[in-house]
């Protein structure tokens, strides 16, 4: 009876933290490789300022002083917009090839190294860091074995063998990939105990970063009251806390992780109407196709199929895919394939076992340094310098501080007054980086809608001496950009902008105030 009850509880333990449903990674799949292609667009629109010797962040200025160190990007190679260019080009050309799952071990890697090297040439936040990670996670799970071009090549081949392709997998990358989104909310959720979050105030503070701000975030910070704000302060603490439960729970797994799907989304989706977080939201949301159980994964394919038919029956789509009409099926998977048995579950090979073994030890180790630095209460130590250099090359960066301890008081900017030689007044930076605001002078206006790695570059580069000679020239340039030689700059001043947010219960900011930070004359 006790070894009855134990090998229950082993397959319990099993099914909760290392099965995961082909359909389910097919669908994490898509999603990861769609935010990949959304993150490649957004950094293709500044790829000239942050991507080339043209730009704010020239190669060998990042070379010479990484802002980590050290850093890993096959983009360091490009030196020009046309050689970024191509470089851009090829990891579209990854990401789309495991958006549609050809190749797709290939793609994963090239993906993951593309996304690694976009990340690390320029700088990068927490919504990169997730990417990152979900990317090399991934690596070790059959992600194209359904909904791909490889699939469908499979698909044929099974019906010339008469053989069936199971729907399961079990490895420890699962529990990987599981412990790392749980360590996500668990670390972002402790580390939100300080006292803008215990009298309910991080609410207000944070719509009142006008860097960040949505429009619907300006207006609800129009009204909000400070009982309004402590309910969202309870309510995303409640969600943030009880995400990690959700996830580690091996009792009513279907409803745990329908539960856990459902919160997450909510969450996410309400970062994303009040504040831009950049890459973070999509990132997190690409997460969660990866939790989708067996029997809700079985439920979307029906969906799917069902869909899929009816689109067919569209005269203008069914003349289209005519000649396709065999990859479109398997792509789509209008013949849901049986289920196996619990005991016929794969494991995979002893090759990816192992890999997927060394990423859990990998990621144990990471997570071991993370939990080691919250004890030691000391975000300044390190570690071991061999395992900061891989945390560094890899982007697995394990420390969740997301407007923690406490939520930002203060808002900042830099604005720039340079004199043309035709005596004009203008500000190079704020031109790119928030068009609806050109020329803010020393004030920050309500919803800067600033460019996010334009963002990322204010926060730093008054404090970086090291990288403001790149920043010199850049200015200069200005006629370059804009192509009328009158738009040489004669002189410049560049300050650091910054205000204090108003108390809960206020609405304007006070103690606005500039400091020069660097001076040009010719």
């Amino acid at each position: 009876m006790i070894a009855s009850a134990a090998m229950r509880l082993a397959e319990r333990i099993r099914q909760a933290y290392f099965v995961a449903d082909l359909r389910s990674l097919a669908l994490g799949r898509i999603g990861l490789a769609s935010v990949l292609l959304a993150n490649l667009v957004m950094r293709a629109l500044v790829l000239r300022d942050f991507y080339s010797n043209e730009g704010l962040l020239p190669n060998h200025t990042l070379l010479w002083r990484p802002e980590q160190l050290p850093v890993f990007s096959l983009l360091l190679v490009a030196s020009t917009p046309a050689m970024a260019t191509v470089m851009f080009v090829l990891c579209g050309l990854s990401f789309l090839a495991l958006l549609v799952g050809y190749r797709t071990r290939t793609a994963q890697v090239v993906s993951y190294l593309a996304v690694v090297s976009l990340n690390a040439r320029s700088f990068f936040n927490g919504g990169d860091i997730v990417l990152c990670e979900l990317s090399l996670w991934s690596l070790f799970l059959p992600v194209g074995r359904r909904w791909s071009v490889d699939a469908a090549i499979e698909a044929r081949q099974r019906a010339d063998r008469r053989s069936v392709e199971p729907s399961q997998i079990a490895s420890p990358a699962v529990a990987v990939l599981l412990g790392q989104l749980f360590f996500i909310y668990f670390f972002n959720a402790l580390h939100k105990n300080g006292v803008t979050w215990r009298d309910g105030s991080a609410v207000h503070y944070v719509l009142h970063q006008d860097t960040i701000v949505t429009w619907l975030g300006l207006w609800l910070r129009g009204w909000i009251t400070p009982e309004l704000s402590k309910a969202f302060i309870w309510g995303t603490l409640a969600v943030e806390w009880t995400l990690p439960l959700l996830l580690a729970s091996p009792i009513a797994l279907r409803a745990s992780r329908r539960l856990a799907l459902g919160l997450a989304a909510c969450l996410h989706i309400g970062f994303a109407l009040f504040i831009n977080l950049e890459m973070f939201t999509p990132a997190m949301v690409a997460f969660l196709p990866f939790l989708l159980r067996g029997e809700d994964a079985a439920a979307f394919e029906r969906r799917w199929a069902s869909v899929w038919r009816r689109l067919c029956q569209w005269p203008p789509l069914s003349n289209a895919v005519s000649g396709w009409s065999q990859l479109l099926d398997a792509l789509a998977a209008t013949t849901p394939l049986p289920q196996p048995q619990a005991a016929e579950l794969p494991i995979l090979s002893r090759a990816r076992r192992g890999t997927a073994l060394v990423a859990n030890v990998l990621f144990a180790a990471l997570v071991g340094l993370a939990a080691q630095r919250l004890v030691a209460g000391n975000s300044r130590w390190r570690g071991p310098v061999w395992f900061e250099q891989a945390e560094s090359y890899l982007m697995l960066f394990e420390r969740w501080y997301m407007f923690a301890p406490e939520a930002p008081r203060t808002d900042m900017n830099v604005s720039i007054d340079a004199v043309t030689i035709a005596g004009r007044h203008v500000d190079p930076f704020n031109e790119l980086a928030s068009p609806p605001h050109p020329s803010p002078g020393n004030a920050i206006p309500a919803r800067l809608d600033q460019e996010p790695l334009f963002l990322e570059w204010a926060l730093r580069i008054p404090f970086r001496p090291d990288y403001q000679p790149a920043f010199v020239e850049w200015v200069l340039r200005y006629p370059e950009r804009t192509g009328r030689p009158e738009d040489r700059i004669v002189s410049f001043r560049a300050y650091v902008v910054s205000d204090d947010s108003p108390p809960p219960g206020r609405r304007v900011p006070t103690n606005t105030r500039a400091q020069l930070f660097y001076e040009y004359e010719k």
